[in-house]
């Protein structure tokens, strides 16, 4: 399996990159570049990943957005240029942010079906499939593993697990959840039993720079434009096949309030979600793993 994995994960990473060209591949990068001119035809994969980053903006109502590349480049400079000291780094003003905003309409991201061809109604649009890009490889190498006959693997893509089947001895696949904090603990411990599940979180804790004692993590608020500060982390639970969908809503509730984020959850079929805010306390919705 593993050529094949590698081929995957490569073929992906290329088609959703937003910042290099492949030659004899159409990605996002240059549907970046040319979109916004006239359609333009693309493989059934990137084809499939657009129609299904649609539906989840629709889903999350906008808080999963894959049209938000005008602000999410932005802020992908200043993160890039982020130091130690960060004495000259330059926040985007309020102005920057705004006008940005005004270009992330996911309407003005036009899917013909029929020709499999993308075209942009703003040029001043830019895709960004980073708020799902894991989560939708790790389950398509999950339904590739089971069209092979493997009852029983875990899968691990970076803060993007599944957990199918069950582990050798006949006891389930033990998943943890980090701690975002180093100086206090979160209240529980346990690894989470998990089977036939996919666990996703979103944090702020690892790719983020601090500006004036300000934290900004890496997760953008489709509404402000502005790095969400709400929680440390949020966790999503899903059945095995949804990684995608768990990752869309990892990132989604990572942007809402809590009880707007437990509403969502509770409309969405098979899946719990585990909220850690940033004093180390936390909320988990029922039937999220036995955490209480």
């Amino acid at each position: 399996y593993s050529k094949e994995f590698k081929t995957t994960l490569k073929k992906y990473h290329e088609l959703f990159d937003i910042y290099n060209r492949y030659e004899g591949i159409t990605n996002l990068k240059s549907l970046n570049e040319q979109a916004k001119k006239a359609p333009v035809k693309i493989s059934d994969e990137l084809f499939n990943a657009l129609a299904y980053s649609k539906e989840l903006c629709a889903l999350t109502a906008g808080k999963f957005n894959p049209a938000l590349g005008a602000i999410t480049s932005i802020w992908h400079e200043v993160r890039s240029s982020a130091n130690d000291s960060n004495e000259s780094l330059i926040i985007p003003s309020e102005e920057t942010v705004s006008t940005a905003l005004l270009h992330t309409n996911p309407e003005a991201l036009i899917l013909n079906s029929t020709e499999k061809t993308v075209f942009f109604k703003d040029s001043e649009l830019l895709l960004d499939l980073g708020g799902i890009a894991k989560g939708y490889v790790a389950s398509l190498l999950s339904k590739r593993l089971i069209e092979l006959g493997c009852e029983s693997f875990l899968l691990n893509l970076g803060g993007n697990v599944i957990a199918q089947g069950e582990r050798h001895d006949g006891t389930p696949w033990n998943i943890g959840i980090e701690n975002p904090f180093d100086d206090k603990s979160l209240g529980f411990n346990e690894p989470l039993a998990l089977s036939n599940s996919t666990l996703v979180t979103s944090g702020s804790y690892q790719r983020f720079f601090t500006y004036n004692g300000k934290v900004y993590s890496h997760i953008i608020d489709t509404e402000t434009g502005y790095p969400s500060d709400r929680f440390s982390s949020v966790s999503v639970l899903a059945p095995s096949d949804y990684s995608g969908l768990a990752d869309a809503l990892s990132t989604a509730l990572f942007c809402m309030s809590y009880e707007d984020g437990l509403s969502l959850i509770e409309k969405t079929d098979g899946v719990s979600a585990l909220w850690v805010f940033n004093d180390g306390s936390y909320k988990a919705s029922p039937d999220f793993g036995g955490v209480k």
